[in-house]
């Protein structure tokens, strides 16, 4: 009987995840290397999660980070993988 219930539920998350493909965090850019386009790369998010440049898509906007820059960030529904948006002014999250 609890595997029926334990399926019900997954069935039920897996409806709600399916409703929203992205989510909209903000991160700190925490560790930057002065060498560009290199590891290493950290960015804590709000959740206190870290992220490294392995998990980001390599875009434009992935580089010329520095240290203590806030950015705004789609992370891909089901993945640990995040899409830069662009960095938030002034700084603060």
């Amino acid at each position: 009987m609890s595997d029926i219930v334990q399926l019900i539920k997954q069935c039920a998350v897996d409806a709600v995840n399916a409703q929203k493909p992205v989510e909209l965090v903000l991160g700190r850019v925490t560790v930057q290397e002065d060498i560009p386009n290199e590891i290493p790369l950290q960015i804590t998010l709000q959740q206190k999660a870290v992220i490294e440049r392995d998990f980001l898509f390599d875009t434009d906007n992935t580089y010329g980070l520095k240290k203590d820059d806030v950015l705004i960030l789609l992370r891909q529904s089901g993945a640990q993988r995040y899409l830069l948006l662009d960095k938030l002014r002034g700084g603060s999250e």
